[in-house]
């Protein structure tokens, strides 16, 4: 049997509900089991991102994203957490139909490369990369995935009150643990804060998003790096944002090409680093 319950504000009961119906169901099968992975990694490939953003935006309007540890700690969220955590609304809410679709998508390769390409920095390298470009094959599963009742209800985000109801709670709770413990780490464990221009890093080499050029848009993103004892970036947060959504992933992008090298302390020991990139797109 499916529940729905349509677009609302979300309230505590909604998430309730969820619990409540989940412990009614039996112990899970192989079979099940293999179906609950399928849906939190459609968790996490369609909410993960939408969830870091919303808590990174909340930051940036309450100016907690001027403290770099309250910054990387939302930034860090992990999207297997995302997905764990709204699994169970997500299986709760879909009708088996939606659900069945969703599972063969996320299970065939064409889900995995897509899964791949949403996933954070971080997550991309605990996940297999592609070893190929998309094929025409992979292309066209997307676009026949996309127009079946599972693909549309993940490919247009979360749409009713359960689900968002989940993704609120989830949100709240990171919210209040990377506050409650904004405390700075230990001098030695923590990433050398440069400007810039002081880092090993090559300049970020941006595209102009097609739809700001359409609508004459431009704007300025500052994004925060950092970067590993190897001098690799592994993380990027919107500092400072345009105010338009494509500027702002254009400029976080750029910055997860950006080459740097390894720094040493004055002790000659690699150590990580973080800085701040500005970007500017302005239209000739």
């Amino acid at each position: 049997m499916s529940y729905r319950i349509q677009l609302g504000k979300p309230t505590v009961s909604a998430l309730s509900l969820v619990i409540f119906l989940s412990a009614l169901g039996a112990k899970p099968s192989a079979a099940d089991s293999g179906a609950d992975s399928a849906l939190a990694a459609a968790a996490e490939t369609f909410y993960a991102r939408r969830v870091r953003t919303e808590m990174l935006s909340r930051a940036r309007e309450t100016g907690d994203a001027t403290h770099p540890d309250m910054l990387y700690c939302l930034a860090s969220t992990d999207d297997t957490a995302i997905g764990r955590a709204l699994a169970p609304a997500l299986r709760v809410d879909l009708t088996p139909g939606e659900a069945q679709d969703l599972i063969a998508f996320m299970q065939s390769p064409a889900g995995e490369k897509f899964r791949w390409a949403k996933a954070s920095l971080p997550r991309r390298r605990t996940l297999p990369a592609p070893v190929s470009d998309w094929t025409d094959e992979e292309r066209d599963a997307v676009r026949t995935f996309a127009n079946t009742p599972g693909g549309v209800r993940g490919m247009s985000g979360p749409d009713s009150l359960l689900l968002n109801s989940a993704i609120e709670t989830f949100k709240n709770a990171v919210y209040q643990k990377c506050a409650s413990s904004r405390a700075p780490a230990p001098a030695e464990s923590r990433p050398v804060e440069m400007t810039i221009k002081e880092t090993p890093c090559s300049a970020p080499h941006p595209f102009y998003p097609a739809s700001a050029r359409r609508y004459q848009q431009s704007g300025r993103v500052e994004v925060r790096l950092w970067v590993n004892t190897e001098g690799l970036v592994y993380l990027t947060a919107i500092q400072k944002s345009s105010a338009i959504g494509a500027l702002d992933q254009a400029a976080e992008e750029a910055v997860q090409r950006m080459r740097c090298a390894p720094l040493s302390n004055s002790a000659g020991r690699a150590t990580p680093y973080t800085a701040t990139q500005p970007i500017n797109f302005q239209l000739e």
